[in-house]
């Protein structure tokens, strides 16, 4: 592959622009999305023309699941409503399978992959930095009282692409640097107060502490953040934070509520209650149309308006039992061949955003998750010739 500087500059910039969302946030100025994926599109054609000459055309097994979303997006668009909320959804998966598919071939270089790494890293504390903004400054960027979002305005993405740059970022950074990057995330996570994000943070350390070499690592993460907790709630000073906290708008009713939840009290919030409604909705929907689904595009309108905020469910609503298998077929495609002993990033990836697909329906069209994909999509292919990359990657 070719690029070498060149190339190292488009893998940053798609990095800065899509895992802080600057590319999303930019719509206040009515600078759209699709506007940054054109300009990356271009910038990289002359390099894509290049080796198309030079080495010719490969389909990778991503390359493969890409043809297959389409082709099942489209063929269900036939019995769907054909509304215009079922056109935009044909409309944002096509455009989602041109970033992931462009994201990948500039990560497919050993040299732009460890620039993009590094990114990634700044990328992330950039975000927990923004969202510890709004912890002192509440609603600077959120539209929620009391949870941070970064440039995000959704506090759960925040929360998933912070998790996402831990799992990406660690690698590029010296071991002794790995924990206070972990609780830098962590407390940006807090600050979203998404239980999703908590529990996947939380989730990734266990399987770091699971694994041999990093064991001592990950529980220094637990064992600090816990005992930082524990002194702040225990200290005599917590009364006058919590008074503070509550007088700024931080700690609201929904986020005790939230923070509640992990120390045993029952999912009674609004948002548990909503979620756990289109939940049975959408199952009971799905129970009518198991085989054939209901069509592109159904679980996004109507009775589904603000969708059933998991993304297995929201494919079965569609497509029925083939749905099952969207997200777990993208994930197998994008850690085909690899080697988790010199990608020690698969297994917390894969674990994650499978875990994350119950969360959130939006898993295949938010651009730094499908980033994230990229990246490891591209590690997966460079690790038999890349062995700077297994180096950078450990």
């Amino acid at each position: 592959m070719t690029g070498g500087p060149y190339r190292s500059l488009l893998a940053i910039g798609m990095v800065l622009v899509f895992f802080t969302n600057i590319a999303n946030y930019g719509l206040r100025w009515e600078v759209r999305p699709q506007f940054w994926i054109v300009g990356f599109a271009a910038a990289a054609a002359p390099l894509a023309l290049s080796d198309l000459l030079r080495r010719g055309l490969r389909i990778a097994p991503i390359g493969i699941w890409c043809f297959a979303y389409l082709l099942i997006s489209f063929v269900w668009f036939v019995p769907s409503s054909q509304s215009p909320a079922a056109w935009q959804q044909i409309q944002t998966r096509l455009l989602s399978v041109i970033f992931l598919v462009l994201a990948t071939y500039i990560f497919s270089e050993a040299q732009a992959w460890r620039a993009a790494q590094r990114a990634i890293v700044a990328a992330a504390l950039l975000t927990a930095a923004i969202n510890l903004y709004e912890v002192v400054f509440p609603m600077t960027f959120s539209e929620i009282p009391g949870r941070a979002s970064g440039l995000f305005a959704n506090v759960n993405q925040s929360g998933s692409a912070l998790v996402l740059g831990l799992i990406l970022g660690a690698g590029a950074l010296r071991p002794g640097w790995r924990v206070p990057y972990a609780l830098a995330v962590g407390l940006g996570i807090l600050a979203t107060v998404s239980r999703g994000a908590l529990l996947g943070w939380a989730l990734v350390l266990a399987l770091w502490a699971a694994r041999r070499g990093n064991r001592k690592p990950a529980i220094a993460v637990v064992a600090v953040a816990g005992l930082a907790v524990a002194l702040l709630l225990l200290t005599p000073a917590w009364g006058g934070v919590q008074q503070t906290l509550v007088e700024r708008g931080v700690l609201t009713e929904n986020v005790r509520q939230r923070l509640d939840v992990f120390g045993g009290a029952e999912l009674a919030d609004a948002s548990a209650l909503e979620r756990q409604h289109v939940a049975k909705l959408a199952w009971s929907v799905f129970a009518e149309h198991p085989l054939a689904g209901t069509g592109t595009g159904a679980a996004t309108e109507g009775i589904f308006e603000l969708g059933p905020h998991n993304m297995y469910l929201a494919n079965m609503v569609d497509h029925g039992a083939i749905g099952i298998f969207i997200l777990p077929t993208l994930l197998l495609a994008v850690v085909w061949g690899a080697d988790p002993r010199r990608l020690p990033f698969v297994v917390p990836f894969v674990v994650f955003l499978a875990f994350w697909g119950f969360f959130s329906h939006n898993v295949l069209e938010e651009r730094d998750i499908l980033l994230a994909v990229a990246f490891v999509a591209a590690a997966v292919g460079l690790q038999r010739s890349a062995p700077l990359l297994a180096a950078g990657a450990s």
